[in-house]
């Protein structure tokens, strides 16, 4: 036999609420959702706004870079005869300050001193070492360095040797 149900007002009333309530529930997720959508969305565009500025900053940099490359290439063509230039002369600034015809020249008696203490064998005192400038008293002489002189005198350098045109100091 068919045994039909017969729903009350007030069970229908029920199932109204529950399904109000899960149409509330979903709704209420839904919102959500497009919440979350929208943030998404919004946070692309931010992201993709972003990522537009860096690469353009990047590439800004770039040229920059290129720039300053480019202008160091001129420098190193500009300032590297100098720098050449530089060092050659503080190799020679260096061979001067051990050189005692340049330390005579200069009147440097406490170089002087220094260098005879250390090379001031009687063959350095007086052998010819410069053909333009002699022997170290004749160049003494040459330069009216008295007071080289008298430090040759002290170191036993002979102040009675000729040069080739017979001249002593």
């Amino acid at each position: 036999p068919d045994i039909k149900k017969i729903i009350t007002a007030e069970e229908l009333l029920m199932k109204l609420v529950k399904v109000n309530e899960n149409l509330k529930e979903v709704q209420l997720q839904n919102s959500d959702y497009q919440v979350n959508a929208n943030l998404y969305i919004s946070k692309t565009s931010q992201w993709k706004e972003a990522m537009k500025a860096l690469e353009e900053a990047h590439a800004s940099l770039e040229e920059d870079l290129e720039a300053l490359k480019h202008e160091m290439a001129i420098r190193e063509v500009h300032y590297k005869p100098l720098l050449i230039e530089r060092e050659r002369k503080k190799k020679t600034l260096k061979q001067q300050m051990n050189d005692p015809y340049h330390m005579i020249n200069i009147n440097d008696a406490d170089n002087l001193r220094e260098y005879l203490q250390k090379n001031g064998d009687p063959h350095i005192l007086n052998a010819f070492n410069d053909v333009q400038k002699g022997n170290l008293p004749i160049w003494a002489v040459r330069n009216g360095n008295r007071s080289a002189l008298r430090l040759l005198h002290e170191f036993e350098a002979d102040l009675d040797q000729c040069d080739d045109a017979g001249w002593s100091p």
